[in-house]
């Protein structure tokens, strides 16, 4: 029918209207057709009377081969009626072709088939008299839609790009829907007020999906891209909190709100986690390569404040540092070349003050410095304990410890220059000792007791 075919094809008309103007000129030519089937029923009786005759008599000139089939019978309208001469089956040359009808025993017409300018139409109803099936072709397809009473629940249509599929609730809200173009496919279901819930697709780069809350904010995406995978995961009103990405190189999963993130990351040289604050700037960083891991904090304003992690360079062990506001190392725990411990405080300056390191032989060092020079030295080795103190200059001017080429205790007293002005110590009888030497130590006195 020409009239259904154009409203079914209307660009700005929703589904409830396509079917509501389909219904109106179903009714309008099923309304018709009755009032002109009535007037010309005695009409036509005659006219079939007369034509069962000419029949008869032209059958009687046929063949024996040929007598059960007539080979044409033409007409305008065919009317089947049943014991009650009531129509039933209605053929007819309508504007645009062709047309049937089917009646029920209730007289309520149930089927039409008609030929339109688009192709075929055809719309079955129900013993309500609503329009329960219509299917209809386009000139790029065609359509099918099930309905209830007046809504459509169902529609399934194909085009030149491909086809689609729509449900419609209660409310007559096409909550699901699902098409396929060139470009891939598209699955859509919405929430009781006909929102975005659920979006399944696919494109060039791969599928993607996205949930939304009922808010309208999207809370969930699931992509793929054009070297990897995005995921992210956001609040109800759409401010993202999970952000993941992956591809043949890296990937990394950020988590946050307004007050700040975390991000965890990897490569091929290893894995690091960053806690963020609402700027976007690393306040902690836990790395991980092939060295080992690090934890490196900072303020603010991007300066470190604390440094743990694996010892750098041909130390083995750990490693803890913390700087002070100038980014200067004051304070440092970490692994020596030996494999024993050292420990460390620095001035504001960053110049070590206090220096505590253990030996490969069980010993033991303790340093006190200043601008850099050494003023007291503490050493514990094999032969015993030594201390030396030195001047400004670093140079040692006062040593004691346990004696090497006698047996007790020794005391030296060096000048400037590193010679040797004094010495109180033991001899080899055990007994004391003290030798005096001049400024270039060319000349000495001695004063020693025996037992």
């Amino acid at each position: 029918m020409t009239e259904r075919t154009a409203l079914s094809t209307m660009p700005n008309s929703t589904s409830s209207e396509i079917l509501s103007a389909r219904l109106d000129a179903l009714e309008l030519g099923l309304t018709a057709e009755v009032v002109r089937a009535s007037r010309e029923a005695r009409r036509w009786k005659c006219a079939a009377i007369s034509a069962i005759a000419l029949l008869g008599t032209g059958l009687l000139g046929l063949t024996t081969a040929s007598k059960d089939v007539l080979p044409l019978i033409q007409t305008n309208r065919l009317e089947v009626v049943d014991s009650q001469n009531r129509v039933v089956f209605l053929a007819t040359a309508a504007p645009d072709g062709g047309r049937l009808d089917l009646w029920n025993k209730s007289g309520q017409n149930v089927l039409r088939a008609s030929a339109a300018i688009s192709g075929g139409d055809l719309a079955i109803w129900n013993s309500n008299g609503d329009l329960a099936v219509g299917a209809f072709a386009t000139r790029g397809g065609g359509r099918v839609e099930v309905s209830t009473a007046g809504r459509s629940g169902a529609m399934l249509a194909s085009t030149e790009d491909g086809g689609a599929i729509a449900l419609t609730n209660a409310r007559g809200l096409a909550v699901f829907g699902a098409n396929a173009s060139t470009l891939g496919a598209a699955l859509r279901i919405g929430d009781s007020e006909n929102r975005d819930a659920l979006i399944l697709g696919s494109g060039e780069d791969g599928g993607s999906l996205a949930i939304n809350s009922a808010k309208g904010g999207v809370v969930g995406r699931l992509r793929a891209g054009t070297d990897g995978a995005e995921f992210d995961l956001a609040s109800p009103d759409g401010a993202r909190r999970i952000a993941a990405r992956a591809n043949a190189a890296e990937c990394f999963m950020l988590a946050g709100d307004s007050l700040g993130a975390a991000k965890l990351s990897t490569d091929g040289e290893g894995a690091s986690i960053a806690v963020l604050n609402s700027q976007g700037q690393a306040l902690v960083e836990l790395d991980g390569s092939k060295e080992g891991g690090t934890l490196l904090c900072r303020t603010a304003a991007g300066n470190p404040l604390l440094l743990a992690g694996a010892s750098a360079g041909e130390s083995t062990g750990g490693t803890l540092q913390v700087f002070n506001d100038a980014k200067v190392p004051v304070f440092a725990v970490a692994a020596n070349a030996d494999g024993a411990g050292r420990f460390a405080i620095a001035s504001g300056e960053g110049h070590a003050v206090i220096v505590a390191e253990g030996g490969k032989d069980d010993g033991a060092s303790f340093l006190l410095a200043r601008n850099g020079k050494r003023a007291v030295t503490m050493i514990s080795a094999p032969a015993g304990g030594l201390i030396s103190i030195s001047n400004a200059t670093g140079a040692p001017v006062v040593a004691a410890g346990v004696a090497t080429d006698a047996p007790g205790g020794a005391l030296v007293l060096r000048s400037a220059q590193g010679k040797d002005l004094a010495r109180i110590g033991t001899n080899e009888k055990g007994c004391g000792d003290i030798v005096v030497f001049n400024a270039d130590g060319t000349e000495k006195k001695s004063f020693s007791t025996s037992r």
